[in-house]
């Protein structure tokens, strides 16, 4: 389980000759990064003053830390499948197990949304001090997006006159828009803070 390794043996096997893990579950992992970073401004937010809307904000980002660290095993089992169904040359399999390991960087690429949401939502709440925490995770968050999105869309190519494929693209093109919206509204905020703070 990914959960119980250091980060060193994570980067150990990243670096291998071994397919997985691989993209799709390092931008998981990057995304586990952003929510953990948000989650770290708002303690040092509470730890200044009781803050109930940063309480809830806070549980939504342990929530999303675990939904994303549990999509990072997902994704490298998602892809061992495909290599067994290519070694097993049946097309349908084959298909299966495509829309199966597309499904996944989708699913990143909706928690990388959720993150961005959560994020965008505490800039104004949290201390001056933290801006650069939370820049930090939103940038983060976004790349994540972006990521999974590129992995959806490569899977995506391999699949022909399938229905999966439009509903794929269509999906993909609607996070990277919704995302790249609430980045731009959070980083807008950001620097507010910033010019009111100085």
């Amino acid at each position: 389980m990914i959960e119980n390794k250091t980060i060193k043996e994570y980067l150990s096997e990243l670096g291998s000759k071994n397919p997985t893990p691989g993209g799709g579950s390092t931008a998981a992992l990057v995304g586990v990064f952003s929510a953990t970073l948000g989650e770290m401004v708002c303690n040092t937010t509470l730890r200044k003053r009781e803050d109930k809307e940063v309480d809830v904000y806070l549980e939504e980002l342990k929530k999303l830390q675990n939904e994303l660290n549990n999509l990072i095993e997902a994704d490298m089992n998602a892809y061992q499948k495909v290599i067994a169904a290519y070694k097993g040359g049946n097309k349908e399999e084959i298909n299966k197990s495509l829309v199966h390991a597309t499904k996944v960087p989708l699913a990143i690429m909706n928690k990388s949304i959720e993150v961005l949401k959560v994020l965008n939502n505490l800039v104004q709440l949290i201390n001056y001090t933290a801006l650069g925490e939370i820049g930090v995770a939103i940038m983060l968050a976004e790349s994540v997006l972006e990521s999974a999105g590129l992995i959806v869309e490569i899977n995506l190519s391999k699949f022909v006159n399938d229905q999966f494929y439009e509903k794929g693209k269509k999906q993909v093109k609607e996070y990277l828009m919704l995302g790249k919206r609430i980045k731009k509204k959070a980083i807008a905020k950001l620097y507010q803070c910033q010019q009111e703070g100085e």
